[in-house]
């Protein structure tokens, strides 16, 4: 089993033409995020333009929601409005010319169509421990990244101190059993993806 905690200061920014996006975790890790190699990535943008036009990625299925501020989402084709709040992830194909109204800091999930599929989960993570556990990971890869406090997360003997904006992830398992808690409150994004 491989656990890795990944603070902000490590985090790769770069510039997009609406703010500045935060790379939390890509895979593979040599990937490289300007050649769109990687099989999935996660994410989190600032959108300082109150309209502005998402990058394509085609081949690509994402993952989006609002961590600060509200977002109003269009995709070229679709005559819906898709308003976001908090937590509230919308499901949309990387290809689409979307546009976007608000400003807002966002996060990401970027899926390589027929390669990788995500599971994602929102955690209040409080004094009383809650218990997860994880069965058939063989070829799954598991992210939490805490938007909001702080939190401890027990897996085995690791006990690892989450603070805002950052992350922990393990792969490489069979079985991840573990404990997740705060000492007062934290809000935690939980994302399992398999790798297909």
């Amino acid at each position: 089993m491989k656990i890795k905690k990944i603070i902000k200061e490590n985090y790769k920014k770069t510039k997009w033409s609406a703010g500045e996006t935060t790379q939390v975790v890509i895979y593979p890790e040599d990937a490289d995020f300007s050649k769109k190699d990687f099989i999935f990535r996660i994410s989190s943008a600032t959108v300082e333009c109150e309209k502005s036009n998402f990058t394509l990625f085609e081949n690509y299925i994402r993952y989006i929601c609002p961590l600060e501020g509200n977002i109003l989402l269009t995709h070229a084709g679709d005559s819906k409005k898709y308003k976001l709040k908090k937590y509230n992830f919308h499901k949309f194909d990387g290809a689409a010319d979307t546009t976007s109204f608000g400003k807002c800091r966002d996060y990401n999930i970027m899926l390589r169509k027929n390669q990788a599929e995500a599971e994602v989960n929102f955690i209040k993570a409080e004094k009383d421990m809650r218990n997860f556990c994880i069965e058939n990971g063989k070829n799954n890869v598991v992210v939490f990244f805490v938007s909001e406090g702080s939190c401890i997360i027990e897996i085995g003997d690791s006990k690892l101190i989450l603070n805002k904006f950052e992350s922990l992830k393990v792969e490489d398992f069979d079985v991840l059993k573990g404990k997740i808690y705060s000492e007062s409150i934290a809000e935690v994004i939980f994302q399992k993806i398999k790798i297909i």
